[in-house]
């Protein structure tokens, strides 16, 4: 297909279409010089595409709300149902402020550099088995497990049950072609971790499986 015929194919941005999934690079480039406030008639959301429209809309919370979630799925859900998460993602000010002064206590620069040999740690651990090797899958292997590996460490959550998370989290936002809900499978790893975090709370965890 030449260049012409290309870019005059008709603008669609569909977030869950293998033409994303396979790399929306090209595509976002169109969007931002032809359509850079796109409404989606197929999936009935809006979506902005240049970098000053997404930063004047994160400091306008008043219009644009997280109060219907962060996924696609939960736009027509009632917000006092997304109440009900009780995520932060999830809330505007000014409960959101609230939340945000609190981890802010904790998450000090000091303590987050307190956290440096943790990190250091971890990363050596994931790094060590490819010393003599060929190759290896940077996102499989390296930085997919890590993120969770660290945080995971700081919730308490038991070695072994470490990596049980991403997976829930991987299969939860897992969407099929075409599909903005989650599948059967996605919707049980989301009640499954939903249940899993009380009792890590109260030291159950380790017992539990």
């Amino acid at each position: 297909m030449s260049d012409v015929a290309v870019s005059e194919a008709p603008l669609e941005f569909d977030p869950f279409s293998d033409e994303y999934f396979n790399g929306a690079y090209d595509l976002y480039r169109r969007l931002r010089d032809q359509s850079p406030v796109y409404f989606s008639e197929k999936y009935g959301f809006w979506a902005l595409f240049r970098h000053e429209d997404v930063c004047a809309a994160h400091k306008d919370w008043q219009t644009f709300s997280s109060s219907h979630g962060v996924d696609l799925s939960t736009l027509n859900t009632d917000p006092e149902v997304i109440k009900m998460y009780r995520s932060i993602i999830m809330m505007d000010p000014p409960e959101h402020d609230r939340l945000r002064g609190l981890v802010s206590r904790v998450f000090t620069p000091r303590a987050v550099g307190a956290l440096e040999p943790m990190v250091r740690e971890v990363i050596q651990s994931y790094l060590a088995p490819f010393d003599d090797a060929d190759s290896f899958d940077a996102v499989a292997d390296f930085s997919g497990p890590f993120p969770v590996e660290i945080i995971s460490r700081m919730l308490g959550v038991p070695e072994g049950e470490r990596q049980q998370i991403r997976h829930w989290l991987d299969i939860s936002l897992h969407r099929e072609p075409g599909q903005m809900d989650p599948t059967p499978e996605g919707i049980q790893a989301g009640m499954d971790g939903g249940i899993y975090w009380p009792r890590v709370g109260r030291g159950e965890a380790a017992e539990s499986r």
